[in-house]
């Protein structure tokens, strides 16, 4: 339920990632078996777009690599060149459009780089329709989101002692959530796969916190099943239906087996399933609320650890323009928060920052109409023919995005050509070593010698990136699947790299 009264993670370099990653790690969404769990569980039509198609160019061994795969010729287009040059060594079937999956990310990451700048920080603002007197803010306390990607509860908790520093001990009034940074639209989260409460399919929000991930606790005390969440949250309730089962140990499914639904005009979360007696405490993560609910509980949560007074409630509304700014706290920089995106493949990060480019780039609220122009006007700056190109949400978790081979391909080569590919580069996984990739060609020599971004849905499947050559030569290499056979293209992959490498 939206409320508006009025209507209307510290150190800096490889251990600040180690850290996020950490953080993703523990949320579920971004471990090994779950890389690109957030697309296995759903379908995408495998339907194609674009011109007739002609084989430009496709060597002999190429054309070996595809006679012995089990895709079908037409569900594959592949496209590969130096990034020196641009000049494609293999060009097939590279103008039809295609679902990118996951690897849609790397273009909205790129974009962002090329847009916003390697250094470019989301800003969260704290004001106040009253003043400060005797360290009481005798008033409402107003927090402004602008969508950072990585808001997590440490981050928020530096800005809180900022704001206990300015001073302030207690607050009177009420805390007024803004989120008006990003357009307000409705959106299902079940409506992709059904799975609503998946962390992979939360909803971007000016706001948005722990990816907005909410730990539900199951525990046994003295007998009886009792709920909580992490955050506690003010208006979100629990209806608690969970019973004891018999089986003999606190294991596997069989030892906790919950059912959550979620009733979010009412805001209510239902848990009911079983619970064997052995178990004492378990939780799981989901996201259960609105936005702001978790924000809300985050915040008062940590204003109370540091020995501040909070009584009031929460509501949605905007700052005013004669509101008194008490502190402005900073994310870190964009050149850290897009390896999450595309090493890990967070969706919402990478959703956050798409609605970012649309707000900065033209002007707030940020939506998904103007971010999907200024990333098609980017490209066509690179002079990139962008027909039949969508960009449903930047994540790749979609049924509708599509992209050709070429216009991916020639999106990778020009930004290699740019300032900021270093950065772009340490973002995308590195083959055999980490992220989705690290499981690819392992002890082989591409190992360490390719760096990319996949793609996984049912029917989809996509890797694109660069690959060094033995020769020392850098190229840039596309590879799109669509269809039912798509999921037998990992052979193909693996040896088109392989092929590459020996160029």
């Amino acid at each position: 339920m939206i409320r508006n009264k009025n209507s209307s993670f510290a150190e800096q370099g490889n251990i600040i990632l180690v850290a996020m990653f950490v953080y993703a790690l523990s949320i579920g969404q971004l471990s090994a078996q779950h890389a690109d769990l957030e697309e296995s569980l759903s379908s995408t039509q495998g339907n194609t777009q674009g011109s007739a198609q002609t084989i430009t160019k496709l060597p002999a061994a190429v054309d070996a690599l595809i006679k012995k795969s089990s895709v079908k010729r037409d569900a594959m287009s592949l496209w590969v060149a130096p990034t020196d040059t641009g000049v494609p060594i293999v060009d097939f079937q590279s103008t039809i459009a295609r679902n990118p999956a996951s690897a849609e990310k790397a273009v909205t990451t790129g974009v962002g780089l090329l847009l916003l700048g390697e250094d470019y920080r989301w800003k969260t603002e704290f004001y106040t329709d009253g003043k400060v007197v005797d360290k009481v803010l005798r008033g409402n306390l107003y927090i402004k989101g602008y969508g950072n990607p990585y808001m997590v509860e440490e981050r928020l908790m530096d800005m809180v002692v900022a704001l206990r520093n300015v001073p302030i001990d207690v607050i009177e009034g009420d805390v007024i959530l803004d989120n008006s940074y990003f357009e307000n639209r409705v959106e299902d989260p079940d409506a992709f796969d059904g799975h609503g409460t998946a962390l992979y399919n939360a909803i971007p929000n000016a706001l948005a916190i722990n990816f907005r991930a909410v730990d539900l606790i199951v525990e046994n005390q003295d007998g009886a099943i009792a709920l909580s969440t992490d955050p506690p949250l003010h208006y979100t309730q629990l209806d608690n239906a969970m019973q004891f089962n018999s089986h003999a140990a606190c294991k596997g499914r069989e030892g906790f087996a919950p059912i959550v639904t979620v009733d979010r005009a009412q805001d209510l979360v239902s848990v009911s399933g079983t619970l064997s007696r052995h178990c004492q405490r378990e939780q799981l993560r989901l996201v259960l609320t609105d936005a702001g609910d978790q924000y809300f509980g985050l915040f008062k949560q940590a204003w109370e650890l540091t020995g501040g007074q909070l009584s009031g409630d929460w509501y949605y509304g905007q700052v005013g323009a004669d509101f008194t700014r008490l502190h402005q706290g900073l994310s870190r920089p964009l050149r850290e928060q897009i390896q999450p995106m595309n090493k890990l493949s967070n969706n919402i990060m990478t959703r956050q920052l798409f609605l970012t480019l649309g707000a900065e780039l033209t002007q707030p609220p940020g939506t998904l109409e103007k971010a999907r122009a200024v990333v098609k006007n980017q490209l066509q700056r690179m002079g990139i023919d962008t027909a039949g190109l969508y960009m449903d949400n930047g994540s790749g978790l979609s049924r509708d995005s599509r992209i050709s081979a070429r216009q991916m391909g020639e999106f990778l080569v020009g930004i290699a050509q740019t300032n900021v590919a270093p950065v772009f580069f340490e973002s995308l996984s590195i083959v055999g070593v980490d992220g989705t990739l690290r499981r690819r060609l392992k002890n082989t020599p591409i190992a360490n010698n390719a760096i990319g971004k996949s793609g996984t849905l049912r029917d989809a499947r996509a890797v694109v990136g660069y690959l060094t050559a033995k020769t020392g030569r850098q190229y840039a290499y596309v590879m799109l699947f669509s269809g039912a056979s798509s999921p037998q293209s990992r052979p193909l992959m693996d040896g088109m790299m392989q092929w590459l490498y020996e160029q």
